[in-house]
């Protein structure tokens, strides 16, 4: 349980991805949509037996938030191609890592650079890059 705190408290009850999906016997393909500001990174790291399946990830994705949540947006990337997925504009064409880079460098200083990223395995990406 996560108790935040403020002028009043309200306990909400916090469980994993994997075992959420498990409890309500979800089974893959998986489309995932996630904006947590910055925390996906804790997210994903409770969702190793769901990655592991057939997903398609729809993602916010906003450098200084992962950095503020304690991460490198680096870090976030990694976690995913790590796991066999590739970046991807909503449109479903591969990001060039460069292109990443510079979203990452520039956004850890800037809150206001945030995009959305789809996040496939090949050969789901289309085959153009930008």
């Amino acid at each position: 349980m996560v108790t935040y705190r403020s002028s009043e408290s309200v306990t909400v009850p916090v469980t994993t991805l994997d075992l959420l999906l498990e409890r309500i016997g979800a089974n893959s393909p998986f489309l995932i949509k996630i904006d947590v500001q910055g925390y996906e990174l804790f997210v994903f790291r409770g969702a190793e037996r769901t990655l592991a399946k057939e997903c398609t990830v729809v993602s916010e994705f906003w450098p200084w938030g992962l950095e503020s949540a304690g991460y490198k947006a680096k870090d976030y990337l990694q976690l995913m191609e790590a796991r066999g997925y590739s970046a991807c504009d909503l449109k479903g064409y591969p990001i060039a890592r460069n292109k990443l880079d510079k979203i990452c460098e520039h956004g850890k200083h800037d809150r206001f650079v945030v995009t959305h990223l789809l996040f496939q395995r090949p050969p789901f990406c289309a085959s153009k890059s930008d």
